[in-house]
Order: C-alpha cells, then structure tokens, then sequence
C-alpha cells in the first residue's frame, strides 16, 4: 500500500506462509473494513476470521488504538459472530491465545491499562451476549482464550521505535525464548502433514454451510 496514492487494501484473500525452523504455519487475512469486498465484506470477513480461529493456536488482532471504544472499527461485531460460531461449530476445549496489537500507540496520548481493561470488559460482555450450547452457559472466555495487548508505536512517526518493537514480537516465536508465543498450547490436533489441506478444507466446509452465517455463495 502507497499512501500517498490512496489508502486500501493490501491483502486479497488469505496467504498462508510456513516456517520449517520452528514448524510455524502463519496465515495472513485481509482485513475486515475494506471497501473492495464491497457488500460481501461482512460475509467474508466473518467466514475468514471463523476458519482462522478455528484453526489457529494464535490468533493476532490489528486494532487502530485511536478506534478503542467504537463498536464496529474495533471489530466487536466480528468477534461477536466468531465466538458465538466457534462454540457451536467447534466447542474447542483447547486454550487459545487472542493478541491484540494496539497500532500507533502514544503513552502521552493513550493510557495503556485503561484501554486494556476497557477492550477486557467489552470481551466478557460480548461474551455474556452471545448464544451459547447449554453446557457452556455459565462459562467466562477465559476458560477458552488468553488476551494479551502489545502496544505499537506509530509506524511513520516513530519508525526506528516502531521496528524495535516488531523485532521483539518476532523474537517471541523462538522456542527458547522466555515468553514464546505458543507456551499455552498445551495439546496437539494430531494432524498427519499429508492431511493438512484436508482438515482445513473440512473446517472451511463446516464453515459454509453453517446457515447462521447467512451466506449466499462460496467464494
């Protein structure tokens, strides 16, 4: 993306990249506002951040810091849909971690514990919110994910802090690093590396025909 010509979209899709040292499967997708989806942005978007959870052990959130408190540029709507989906396609006992990056983040302009705690409450009410299988009624989203915050300073104005920061986050996907990112993954899926497309076809399949999604063509 130039943006000097235009802001936009910069990822079509879902790209999928693997790490062979650390055996890391990243997968990268478009974001959630863009207007070239145009009017199955909200189908796509909810389709795309579904199949990522549900196949994911982490799953990285961008989230503008200057849109803390604003229902749909925090994408509160989104994960309203993928949570309450999650639990009635998947009901995934298995403990997942939520890191949610606060972009251009300014300590003389943002309070760092105050907005964590505010995007904590807006969770567990979202959480309270959605339907639930009766078993799971009483449940908190703690017993299914870890939120972490990792606050990043503004990319243009503070470059040099900006990249120090990335390169930190990065370091955390060793696993001799003390604060690797996957130490709450605890189990494995068990899937055969020649059954891997497979597993994720059927999820993405689970995932289109789940009526509640109000879907109306494959992509």
């Amino acid at each position: 993306m130039n943006a000097e010509e235009r802001v936009g979209q910069t990822t079509k899709g879902i790209w999928v990249a693997f790490n062979s040292e650390h055996r890391i499967c990243i997968l990268d997708c478009e974001g959630t506002d863009s207007k070239e989806r145009g009017e199955d942005r909200g189908k796509f978007e909810h389709c795309s951040s579904l199949f990522a959870l549900a196949l994911s052990d982490v799953l990285i959130i961008n989230m503008w810091s200057s849109d803390v408190g604003r229902y749909t540029a925090s994408n509160y709507g989104v994960l309203k849909i993928v949570f309450e989906m999650n639990l009635k396609l998947f009901q995934q006992e298995c403990e997942k971690k939520l890191i949610i990056i606060l972009r251009d983040f300014s300590s003389k302009q943002h309070n760092f514990e105050k907005i964590r705690n505010m995007i904590k409450k807006d969770i567990d009410n979202i959480w309270k919110e959605i339907r639930k299988p009766e078993s799971l009624v009483n449940s908190s989203p703690d017993r299914f994910f870890q939120v972490e915050f990792i606050p990043l300073p503004h990319k243009i104005y503070f470059e040099e802090d900006f990249y120090k920061e990335v390169r930190k986050f990065g370091d955390r996907f060793n696993p001799n690093h003390p604060q690797y990112i996957f130490d709450h993954s605890t189990s494995s899926k068990n899937v055969p590396a020649d059954g891997f497309d497979r597993y994720c076809l059927d999820i993405w399949d689970t995932i289109l025909k789940e009526k509640d999604l109000n879907l109306v063509k494959k992509f």
